[in-house]
C-alpha cells in the first residue's frame, strides 16, 4: 500500500490531517510528523509515494525538506501545504522544489486534502 507523509510543526494540524484522513486508511498509509527532520529519517528508510508538508517551519522549512528530497526519495510525489504569509518564499519553493500540488490553509473541507494526495498517488 502507498505511503504519504504529512509534515507539519503545528499539532493541532496534524491532528486535523489525522481526522480529515481517517476514512482513507484502506487506500493509502499516512505517516505524519512534526519535526522535517524525523520525516527525511522515516522517508530515507521507507518507501514513500507522496510528501505533504507545510513551507513555513522553524529549524528546517518544507522548501528545504523538498530539496533533500531530490537525494532521499526523487521520485516522491510534493504537495506543498500551507498559509501564505510569505508570497516569495512559496513562489521559490514551487519554482525549485518540484512541486506538484499546492493547498492552501486555512481548509475545512477533506476534499482539499484528499483530493491532491490521490491524484499523486496515480
Amino acid at each position: 500500500m502507498d505511503t504519504v507523509v504529512m509534515v507539519d510543526n503545528d499539532s493541532k494540524w496534524i491532528a486535523n490531517y489525522k481526522r480529515m484522513l481517517a476514512s482513507f486508511e484502506n487506500e493509502f498509509v499516512c505517516e505524519y510528523f512534526r519535526y522535517p527532520e524525523e520525516a527525511m529519517e522515516y522517508i530515507a528508510a521507507h518507501s514513500t509515494a507522496v510528501l505533504v508538508s507545510e513551507v513555513d517551519m522553524p529549524v528546517m522549512s518544507g522548501g528545504e525538506l523538498f530539496e533533500m528530497m531530490d537525494m532521499l526519495s526523487p521520485d516522491t510525489v510534493r504537495i506543498v501545504v500551507t498559509q501564505v504569509q510569505d508570497m516569495t518564499k512559496v513562489l521559490d519553493v514551487l519554482n525549485h522544489g518540484r512541486v506538484f500540488k499546492l493547498i492552501l490553509k486555512p481548509f475545512f473541507l477533506v476534499e482539499d486534502l484528499a483530493t491532491p494526495i490521490k491524484e499523486g498517488l496515480r
